[in-house]
């Protein structure tokens, strides 16, 4: 019965408590708080990635063109860092990957060898970029 009364107690205070902690609004400084934890919580969730190996198509690696194409794939957003590895794996040169996202889906990417030995720039213009965004309706690059 003590045990009882001890418990019931122990509950009361800190019903207390939380109902002082809780009477007035949070200030503006912890809703910035509760705010950036929860969109680091958020970005922390979406972009983690795959930490495997993986192994591509030889010949679809063979057939990349230097100088710039689209391609369609489906990868999800999680398997896609290890797959662009592997694509990019043993290339002599540089060559740049453009990823569109649409719904952590990888359905495009944009590949292209650098115009020299000793850097990598796309091929395509921003404006290019945008609107090939816009047509497929994705919703980031």
């Amino acid at each position: 019965m003590e045990l009882l009364l001890v418990l019931i107690g122990i509950f009361l205070l800190i019903l207390i408590i939380f109902v002082v902690m809780h009477q007035r609004p949070p200030t503006k400084y912890g809703v910035k708080l509760l705010g950036d934890k929860r969109r680091n919580g958020q970005i922390r969730t979406y972009f983690s990635f795959a930490i495997r190996e993986i192994t591509v198509n030889k010949e679809f690696k063979k057939r990349m063109n230097p100088n710039g194409a689209f391609y369609v794939i489906n990868k999800s957003f999680f398997e896609f860092p290890a797959m662009a590895a592997a694509l990019l794996k043993y290339k002599k040169h540089e060559w740049i990957i453009i990823a569109f996202e649409k719904d952590q889906k990888i359905d495009l990417v944009w590949l292209n060898k650098g115009f020299d030995r000793s850097g990598v720039s796309p091929y395509l213009s921003v404006v290019d970029i945008a609107k090939k965004t816009k047509q497929e309706n994705q919703l980031s690059v």
